[in-house]
This record gives C-alpha cells, sequence and structure tokens, in this order.
C-alpha cells in the first residue's frame, strides 16, 4: 500500500518516486491520496483545487480507480479539515472512496511529551509549551482505538469501513528471524572492503 506523500515535488530532498517511474510498478498497490504533507493536499492548502484534482486524476490512471482512495483525518488542525472537505468535493465528483486514517507518530495519547522532547533532541532545539509548537500542535498523533475512530469519523461512517476494506485486500508475508536489509554491494564486493574503499574516497573529497 502506498502513501500519496511519497509522490512529491521534485525539489523536495528526501527520496521519492514520480509518477512516471510508479507507473511501471503498479500492479498490486493500493495508493492513498496521503497526509498534509501529500501533494494534493499542499495543492488543495494553496486553493489549487483544480490542480489537487488533476493530480488525483492521475493516480487513478497510474494505479486504477478501484485501488486509490481518499485519505481523510482529523487532527484537530484547521488546514486539516481544509483539505478534508477539498478530498471529499474531488471523492464525489469522480465515485471515489473516502477513507479514514490517523497520522500516527507515538503509540499512546500520554507519549505526547515524550515524543516531543525526543524531536527536540533530533532537531537540536528546545522543549516548549504546547501553544508555541509549530509541529505536532495537537495532541491526535497517536495510535487511536476503534471506537475513537468510529467517534471521530460518525458525519462518515463510509471511511472506517474502507479501512477494513483494504485490509482484506492486502495479503502480506513477513519473513521474521532474518536478514531484511536488501543488499546494495555490486556483484563479488566483500561488505568491509567496499565500505572501506567509500569512506577513503569520501575522505579524499572533503579533506583532499
Amino acid at each position: 500500500m502506498l502513501g500519496g506523500a511519497g509522490v512529491v515535488h521534485r525539489e523536495d530532498p528526501k527520496p521519492t518516486l514520480d509518477l512516471a517511474q510508479l507507473a511501471g510498478h503498479a500492479e498490486g498497490i493500493i495508493a492513498l491520496t496521503g497526509c498534509l504533507a501529500s501533494r494534493s493536499s499542499q495543492l488543495l492548502l494553496e486553493d489549487r483545487h483544480d490542480e489537487a484534482h488533476g493530480f488525483i486524476d492521475a493516480l487513478t490512471q497510474v494505479f486504477g480507480p478501484e485501488d486509490v482512495y481518499f485519505e481523510i483525518q482529523h487532527n484537530g488542525l484547521p488546514q486539516q479539515e481544509q483539505v478534508n472537505a477539498g478530498i471529499e468535493r474531488i471523492a464525489r465528483a469522480t465515485g471515489g472512496t473516502l477513507v479514514a486514517t490517523g497520522d500516527v507518530h507515538y503509540l499512546r495519547q500520554e507519549d505526547y511529551e515524550a515524543h516531543h522532547a525526543l524531536l527536540c533532541v533530533q532537531t537540536g532545539s528546545c522543549v516548549v509549551p504546547q501553544s508555541q509548537r509549530t509541529m505536532f500542535s495537537t495532541n491526535a498523533y497517536y495510535l487511536a482505538s476503534s471506537e475513537e475512530m468510529t467517534q471521530s469519523f460518525a458525519a462518515t461512517p463510509g471511511a472506517v469501513a474502507a479501512t477494513l476494506e483494504i485490509a482484506e485486500r492486502c495479503d502480506v508475508q513477513l519473513e521474521l528471524g532474518g536478514q531484511l536489509i536488501p543488499r546494495f554491494l555490486p556483484e563479488g564486493e566483500d561488505e568491509r572492503g567496499y565500505l572501506r574503499e567509500r569512506v577513503l574516497r569520501g575522505l579524499a573529497t572533503r579533506y583532499g
């Protein structure tokens, strides 16, 4: 399953795939339009509704209408409600299926402050009161229970039911107890020697 946030602007520094690359590997993949960071959500926040609609149409062309779900969330942010309204309009216009999701960054609601402290360590910033936080300004990024999700999306019950529909369509087998990291070494290269060669090359580049 693919969240739409993985399809982003080329100038974004994070690793990403464009639609042309995805089109060659679309078989068997279910795509969601994504959270607030996704391409379609950002276009909706900029009031570029036609472009957002066009981008979702492009997703549908790549994956097929039955494999694209229109993602809505409830996290207490006005931007999210703006995006939800736009996504719902496009879903109605295209006959798309809404799906209720949660953007989970910590397990329990009481982990909110610990999560903020960890972010501060990561970014070299200081712990600040919730009212001063620009990221995760609401305590809504935990793993909500089924009851909480049903209550939160009471106005769109079909969106909650769609989560089960997606789960039942997925068939994933995970091999446990083994090495799951892919091997990126050139054929025939020794891991230790290859790492040493790359380190020495990097040292020469940086220090001469």
